[in-house]
């Protein structure tokens, strides 16, 4: 009778194909229905059914595995045509490709640990952890020679291939620095990738790039970045997520969760599949510094984690969004490890903003939408007006002090710009004159501060240039710093919020 049933079936299933219809009754007696919406569907059901070689066999998986053995050439196109009909974020890579594309951002490295800006032979930044701060050389360094070879007229391209090499050999950097010619002789090793990096732009307002959600160095710096606001009197800040492509989720959240003043407010919620437990939402913890204004600058290669941390700040009127649109990628994959060493990147999980909600394939419209010209401004015309005819002593405080700070914080002798003339200040103002043929004193001199000055705007123009967006963004920075607190820095260095 089941089988007499079967054969029925398999009749009635070859009308509906070629009648167009899509479903109809197994042959298993139960109320479920199978979906028969080609030839090939047609095909395997009935090779289920009947054949006796497939009665406990899964036929196409054991096909796959015969036929790569025969052509392993065609492993990766096949697999990942297969990832692309479920969405073009999973796919599969070999362990090298997989290190190639993201060994930069999730790995470690051989090198020197520094990155340039674009365009000029200027140091941006210069890791931490890394060999060639290590050795000394400083964010704001401008290479002029590698191992003894002029870099005149290279592109960043050529630079970076003459850095790099293989572990435990040396290369040696000339640069200036203060119209001073340094030589470092620095080791390359493996280096872990940092991607966050600060520096104070005005009074009160601090700039953070975040080039990528990379590792837990990153988060870790973040933090300690965040943390310190408050006690270098920080008011606004701006965090530059352009052409950030995301990284890690949980770094981002751990962003949010660091800047948010406020504790238990929905911040995101990450959707995974039903049998893995469905929605998860995430709430803030609270105790960041209240600060008067934190914009966010994006643009169309901001994606992913970048865009969890845009829209939950901006969702929660924690931040401003300034920029373009960004790409829109509201999903999230988990990267699996094949016993072979190769990975195999599925998208497990969809994010959801408190607001916006699903986001993917539309991106985050900005609050303020500017686009960039293409012009730039230098970063000197942003140092504070610095009289240097006067002489600034040991216990004075004021915009004098800061403006002078500002430019021994730019020069490396001062973590950053401050308005009193502390121990710290005269010891700096002492390294700055013993380094530049001055006779150190126990002030700041009308001939300390010109030269400074002079110093500071040179090395100001070489280092990083302030686009349309930047730009906007510190005008709008400076004036809410321009307002009170919104916080009381303890005794400790910690802060208590005052509402």
């Amino acid at each position: 009778m089941k089988k007499a049933f079967r054969r029925l079936t398999a009749m009635l299933l070859a009308a509906s194909l070629l009648l167009g219809n899509v479903l109809a009754a197994n042959g298993s007696g139960s109320d479920a229905t199978i979906d028969i919406n080609t030839k090939f569907d047609f095909i395997m059901q009935l090779v289920d059914w009947y054949s006796l070689g497939a009665e406990e066999k899964d036929v196409l998986r054991d096909y796959f595995n015969q036929y790569f053995e025969k052509h392993p050439e065609e492993f990766t196109a096949v697999v990942n045509e297969i990832m692309q009909s479920i969405d073009p974020y999973s796919y599969y890579m070999t362990s090298k490709e997989y290190a190639d594309s993201f060994g930069q951002t999730l790995g470690t490295f051989v090198g020197i640990g520094v990155t340039m800006f674009n365009g000029t032979p200027c140091f941006e930044d210069v890791y931490e952890s890394g060999p060639a701060y290590e050795a000394g050389v400083r964010a704001g360094d401008v290479l002029t020679a590698v191992d003894g070879k002029s870099i005149a007229g290279m592109t960043n391209t050529e630079i970076t291939k003459l850095l790099r090499g293989n572990a435990n050999t040396t290369v040696v950097l000339t640069v200036t620095r203060a119209d001073k010619t340094l030589t470092f002789t620095v080791t390359r090793r493996e280096v872990t990738p940092e991607h966050v990096s600060s520096k104070t732009l005005a009074k009160g307002v601090e700039y953070i790039r975040v080039a990528a959600f990379g590792n837990d160095t990153d988060s870790a710096k973040f933090v300690k970045i965040w943390d310190g606001l408050a006690a270098k009197d920080t008011r606004a800040a701006i965090i530059d997520l352009r052409d950030n492509g995301g990284g890690l989720i949980n770094m981002a959240q751990r962003m949010i969760e660091t800047i948010v003043p406020d504790k238990g407010r929905y911040y995101l919620g990450l959707r995974e599949r039903a049998d893995e437990g469905g929605l998860k939402q995430y709430y803030t913890p609270g105790g960041g510094p209240r600060l008067n204004k934190v914009i966010l600058l994006v643009n169309g290669r901001s994606a992913s984690a970048s865009e969890i941390v845009a829209g939950s700040l901006s969702d929660l009127g924690e931040a401003t969004l300034l920029g373009e649109t960004t790409y829109g990628k509201g999903v999230g994959q988990n990267h699996m490890q094949l016993p072979d060493g190769s990975i195999l990147v599925l998208t497990s999980l969809e994010m959801q903003l408190p607001k916006r909600g699903a986001y993917n394939g539309t991106g985050l419209k900005p609050d303020i939408q500017l686009k960039n010209s293409g012009k730039t401004t230098s970063l000197a015309d942003e140092l504070p007006a610095l009289d240097v005819k006067t002489a600034l002593l040991p216990g004075q405080r004021g915009d004098a002090v800061r403006a002078m700070t500002a430019r021994l914080s730019l020069l490396g002798y001062l973590d950053s710009a401050q308005d009193g003339f502390d121990i710290a200040v005269l010891d700096a103002v002492r390294r700055f004159q013993l380094a530049n043929g001055l006779l150190p004193g126990l002030s700041a001199a009308p001939s300390t501060l010109a030269l400074l000055d002079a110093r500071a705007k040179q090395q100001a123009s070489n280092a990083s240039k302030l686009d349309d967006q930047l730009a906007a963004a510190l005008a709008i920075c400076k004036t809410a710093a321009e307002k009170p607190a919104q916080y009381r820095v303890n005794a400790d260095g910690t802060w208590t919020n005052l509402s």
